[in-house]
């Protein structure tokens, strides 16, 4: 789900479909289980988060308005609470002492997120947010999650092209050839030209790789204007 920041129409429309995000404040924990979740915050310039996280409903405090439950049943659109987008990034700035901002809703019950880091929206440049690399169709505290979702937040300039997925070997041998492939989360679909440890996908998403030496080798795909890659950690033998 994207989030802007612009003028009352601006705002309005992005609010529709807009997923929220908070700071630290008054947690209130509901009873329902806690479950793991990996949460990835790519910032305009860097990545401010990744790591997993436990998480489970609870209420979010981030603007004057006060204390506000995000459990899954706002809006009405669970019947039951549950995880939630926000409650994991909520949870998130808690473990990687990180902040976020954002102002509540009560057209939409939910959060309207302007800042997570550093990286503050504008009427051009916004906050989104996915879940399992798909864009989130109603707002962070009305998405449930399950156990091993992957929650990313990533800050977009104007426009982002694709958000990249990396798949490769966990495992390889020094001076020994594999593969790796670059494809859009979103749709699925092979993306060319990404680099990948400074080597390029071909048409197909694929890029041929020999490492050098032996230990854990972080791997990551990034491209202009799209969404930075998760990491894959390769143990070289």
């Amino acid at each position: 789900m994207k989030t802007k920041i612009g003028t009352l129409a601006v705002l309005t429309t992005a609010l529709a479909c807009a997923s929220a995000i908070a700071a630290p404040g008054a947690h209130v924990r509901s009873a329902a289980t806690a479950i793991t979740v990996n949460v990835r915050i790519e910032g305009a310039h860097r990545t401010i988060f990744d790591a997993n996280v436990k998480t489970s409903p609870h209420s979010i405090t981030k603007d004057s308005s006060g204390s506000h439950p995000c459990d899954g049943t706002n809006n009405g659109a669970n019947a039951t609470p549950g995880p939630t987008v926000h409650g994991a990034l909520d949870d998130a700035s808690n473990v990687g002492h990180f902040t976020w901002a954002a102002t509540w809703s009560s057209s939409f019950n939910d959060f309207f997120v302007t800042r997570i880091g550093p990286d503050t929206g504008n009427a051009t440049n916004f906050w989104a947010e996915a879940v399992n690399f798909k864009d989130t169709p109603v707002g962070g505290c009305q998405f449930e999650l399950k156990p091993g979702d992957q929650v990313l937040l990533y800050f977009v300039k104007g426009s982002s092209k694709y958000t990249l997925k990396l798949r490769s070997p966990h495992s390889a041998h020094v001076n020994h050839a594999f593969k790796v492939h670059v494809t859009d989360g979103k749709t699925g679909k092979p993306v060319k030209g990404a680099k990948v440890d400074g080597h390029k996908t071909n048409a197909r998403g694929v890029v041929t790789l020999r490492l050098r030496h032996a230990g854990n080798t972080r791997l990551r795909a990034t491209l202009p204007g799209s969404v930075r890659s998760n990491i894959v950690v390769v143990h070289v033998h």
